[in-house]
């Protein structure tokens, strides 16, 4: 879905100063839950907005975790 999460750096879980309480707590919602997220390219000009996440990344074609 399109979560509007500009600030999180998916392959490492990290973000920058921005909207910290927010990202921490979505990060810790994905860890908490054993997700990854499979998009690592942007999808929206330089943004990655549109995310999918999975508990089993074999599950979903070409998925990096």
């Amino acid at each position: 879905g399109d979560f509007n999460i500009p600030d999180v750096f998916w392959p490492d879980f990290s973000f920058n100063g921005k909207h910290a309480a927010f990202n921490n707590a979505i990060l810790d919602f994905v860890c908490d839950q054993g997700l990854s997220q499979c998009v690592m390219v942007p999808t929206r000009g330089d943004n990655l907005l549109d995310l999918v996440f999975t508990n089993d990344p074999l599950l979903v074609n070409d998925c990096v975790s």
